[in-house]
């Protein structure tokens, strides 16, 4: 089935719109789309997309006039790829869902970035892990400055957090690095570059030197973290909502040990390495040209 990809702000003045000028409730709008209510109201609250037959309709009613996107699941296998079996990839998955990641409840699996600055990382690399490890083609969904990579498998869900204890829903305060990634130097790096690439950043420290981070609002979360790049033998810094490496060679050892994937950090990190300068975001704008 195909979907249609709206912005929930149009999404919900599309269907405020067609009530509207039916002059009906709610109830009445779904019994005229040929859905049930509880299905009307996931679409108001943007939690799920419209099917393209049912976007037809509304639209026609409402004269709706906007460009949309769409995305089909029905190349999507029923059931996903999913030995169980750790390797380097799939600590890399792990750590990005541990960075900027989420799993739902209703099977839902989301990561975020910025849409400008995140932009090849999204739409390229991300889909490209998803495939080779999933046998799965996620979908883009743009939300103002955001941009989501977004798949739906309720048993890949429900085996992730099985197997890896990956929290479900609320990560606050339930995150950990999994035992099984931290006992293998190289599933620990691998974790490290997914979790920094969708969580971490180098900004300028002071005039010439620069800083890299991984922030946290979880305290023990930030002490694993820490553990972590002290047993690949960094010498990182823990304050309250990050830890930092400051040492301009260790930072270059970094990236060539942890091997971030993200663009806009090599970019940064080239860059400075080049000038003693870390780019703005115009500037790193201005190079994805």
């Amino acid at each position: 089935m195909e979907y249609v990809i709206l912005n929930p702000s149009s999404q919900r003045s599309l269907l405020q719109c067609v009530k509207g000028k039916m002059s009906c409730t709610w109830k009445a709008l779904a019994q005229k789309l040929g859905i049930h209510r509880s299905t009307l109201f996931f679409y108001l609250r943007c939690e799920t997309h419209m099917p393209i037959l049912t976007y037809q309709k509304l639209a026609n009613i409402a004269r709706w006039k906007e460009k949309i996107r769409t995305f089909s699941m029905q190349n999507q296998p029923t059931k996903p790829i999913f030995s169980g079996k750790l390797n380097a990839k799939l600590a890399e998955f792990i750590g990005i869902l541990a960075g900027d990641g989420h799993l739902g409840l209703r099977g839902e699996i989301d990561i975020s970035g910025d849409k400008d600055l995140d932009s090849h990382y999204f739409h390229e690399y991300l889909p490209a892990l998803y495939k080779q490890l999933f046998n799965l083609c996620p979908y883009h969904v743009i939300q103002q400055n955001c941009i989501h990579c977004r798949s739906n498998s309720r048993i890949l869900v429900r085996k992730l957090h099985a197997r890896f204890e990956i929290p479900i829903g609320q990560k606050l305060h339930n995150l950990k690095i999994p035992c099984e990634i931290k006992q293998q130097a190289s599933f620990l790096k691998a974790y490290l570059r997914g979790l920094f690439d969708t969580d971490g950043c180098v900004y300028q420290h002071h005039k010439n030197l620069a800083a890299l981070e991984y922030s946290s609002g979880d305290p023990s979360f930030l002490k694993e973290i820490s553990a972590a790049l002290s047993s690949l033998n960094f010498h990182p810094s823990m304050g309250q909502d990050a830890v930092r490496i400051y040492k301009k060679k260790e930072i270059v050892k970094f990236f060539k040990v942890i091997k971030p994937a993200n663009k806009k950090h090599t970019f940064k990190f080239e860059a400075f390495s080049r000038t003693g300068s870390v780019p703005s975001k115009k500037e790193l704008l201005k190079n994805r040209r």
